[in-house]
């Protein structure tokens, strides 16, 4: 238990003296993108009224699919863009 309040101060502090300018803006357009596939599939959805998977509609597996894939990776290149950014790899 101590180690793990020792590593939270210390990654506090250094979190203090970092400063992002790139990664919020690429998170706030990826949240406005994750958002509109998200209510795209709930609209399509409704619709079609389908609540579990896809009911035969290719349609919407696409989009459902789309909205999967958009979950899946884009968290990983925001993360990665943070890292870069921290560590001041340049373009």
């Amino acid at each position: 238990m101590k180690i793990l309040t020792i590593i939270i101060i210390v990654t506090i502090f250094i979190l203090e003296y970092i400063v992002l300018s790139i990664t919020p803006i690429y998170l706030a357009i990826a949240i406005l993108i994750y958002s509109i596939l998200a209510f795209t599939v709930i609209g399509n959805r409704r619709s079609q009224k389908v609540s579990i998977r896809d009911g035969g509609h290719s349609e919407l597996a696409r989009r459902i699919r789309s909205h999967g894939n958009f979950a899946e990776y884009v968290p990983l290149a925001i993360i990665a863009l943070g890292t870069a950014e921290v560590t001041g790899v340049s373009p």
